[in-house]
């Protein structure tokens, strides 16, 4: 029980830096996020199958989301793609009444008319997907 304890307020609080670092420096330490986001994932992904989220996980859950919400129009496309990535995450096993357990999301890019396939259970390539996407989205802005 204190261990559980222990690993959930570890998450809370990586999720505060993370937040703090977003707003206040513009970017954000990518272990930091990918070990958050794995752990913050397996966290939810238990508790989708058994139907409920723990008091204390609701915090964590909160401080993702104001992570994942952060607006910023100058953020590199690597930390766009972090925040999307959470969101998707948030989405299909936070707010989501029926989680998928294949743990594999569709995002869909407005501006590219292009969907992307994300796997939570591997954070490196997701954000790779993600972030070319967006890169791609960036130079196309350029061309028109």
């Amino acid at each position: 029980m204190e261990e559980n304890k222990k690993i959930l307020n570890e998450l809370l609080q990586g999720w505060k830096k993370l937040n703090i670092e977003i707003k206040t420096k513009k970017k954000v330490d990518m272990d930091l996020f990918k070990d958050m986001f794995a752990r913050t994932y397996s966290l939810l992904s238990d508790a989708a199958e058994d139907d409920k989220v723990s008091k204390e996980s609701v915090e964590i859950v909160a401080e993702a989301y104001l992570f994942a919400n952060t607006e910023n129009k100058m953020l590199d496309s690597k930390y766009l793609a972090a925040l999307v990535l959470t969101e998707r995450m948030l989405n299909c096993y936070a707010f989501s009444s029926a989680a998928d357990s294949s743990g594999v999301s569709t995002v869909y890019i407005l501006d590219l008319r292009k969907e992307v396939k994300i796997n939570f259970n591997n954070v490196s390539e997701s954000m790779n997907l993600l972030e070319s996407a967006f890169e791609a989205n960036y130079w196309n802005n350029f061309s028109d």
